[in-house]
C-alpha cells in the first residue's frame, strides 16, 4: 500500500510491520482483554481523509455466546458470525488459519514436515457452526453421535464401528481409552453385533434345514426303489 493512500479507494491487501495481509485471510486482532480476537479480512479501503480501514468479520469463542461453552466444544473451536466491524490496521497482530472440521482433523494428522514453512507457525482453529447476531441463534448445530447423542468433540477419543462406520465415545460403550485403541480395527457396536448374531442364527437355521432335506432324499429314493422291485416281482408271478 502506498505511503500516502488515495482517498476513497479500495485495496486487495495492506501491509503492517512488514507483513502483508490480504482480503480473505484470517487474522488475530489485538485485544485489551486477556484473549485476542479472531477475524476474517473482508475489505481494505480509505475514507475521504485518506485514513486506512480494515473491515473484518468476527469469529466468536463459544464462551462468548449467550449459550456459553458446551462439553462438545474443542479448545481450538470458533463460531463464525455475521458480525462485522471497521478496525484500524495497526490492531491486526498476525495471521492465523481457520479450517473446517474435516480440514482440522486432517491437519492434526499431518506430519509437521509436510506443512509449508509459511503456515507452520500460524495459530490454527476450526469452525463448524455459525452465529447470527441479529437473531442470537446458532445455525447448523453439530450433529449428535454415540448413544449419548452429544456432538463430536475432536479433543475427546472416539471408536468407530467397523460395520456401520458410526462413532462412539469409548466410555459410553464400556471401554477404556486403551481398550478402544486396542480394539479399533475390529470393534463393532452393540446394534451391529445383534444384527450379526441374527444373521448367523438365520444362516445356521438355513444350513440345518438344507442338511435335513439332503438326509431325507436317500430314504425317498430307497422307498421308490423298493416299490419298483415289488412291482417287477408281481409281474414275474
Amino acid at each position: 500500500m502506498a505511503a500516502t493512500p488515495t482517498p476513497d479507494m479500495t485495496y486487495k491487501a495492506f501491509s503492517f510491520q512488514g507483513i502483508k495481509f490480504r482480503i480473505g485471510e484470517h487474522v488475530i486482532v489485538k485485544s485489551e482483554e486477556t484473549t485476542d480476537f479472531v477475524a476474517k479480512i473482508k475489505a481494505v479501503y480509505t475514507d475521504s481523509n485518506s485514513g486506512i480501514h480494515v473491515e473484518v468479520q468476527w469469529y466468536y469463542r463459544p464462551e462468548d455466546l449467550p449459550s456459553k461453552r458446551k462439553p462438545y466444544h474443542a479448545v481450538d473451536e470458533l463460531v463464525e458470525s455475521n458480525h462485522t466491524d471497521k478496525i484500524p490496521p495497526q490492531t491486526v497482530h498476525c495471521k492465523c488459519r481457520v479450517l473446517t472440521l474435516d480440514e482440522y482433523q486432517a491437519w492434526r494428522q499431518e506430519p509437521i514436515d509436510d506443512v509449508s514453512s509459511e503456515l507452520r507457525d500460524l495459530p490454527v482453529y476450526f469452525s463448524r457452526t455459525s452465529y447470527d447476531v441479529t437473531t442470537r441463534k446458532i445455525k447448523a448445530r453439530p450433529k449428535p453421535i454415540c448413544h449419548c447423542k452429544k456432538p463430536y468433540n475432536p479433543d475427546l477419543p472416539i471408536i468407530m464401528c467397523q460395520t456401520c462406520s458410526k462413532p462412539f465415545h469409548p466410555q459410553c460403550v464400556g471401554l477404556t481409552e486403551e481398550e478402544s485403541e486396542a480394539q479399533a480395527a475390529s470393534w463393532s457396536c452393540s446394534s451391529c453385533n445383534v444384527d450379526k448374531n441374527q444373521s448367523s442364527s438365520k444362516a445356521r437355521a438355513k444350513r440345518n434345514s438344507a442338511a435335513k432335506k439332503t438326509r431325507a432324499k436317500p430314504k425317498r429314493a430307497a422307498s421308490a426303489k423298493a416299490a419298483t422291485n415289488g412291482s417287477k416281482a408281481a409281474k414275474r408271478r
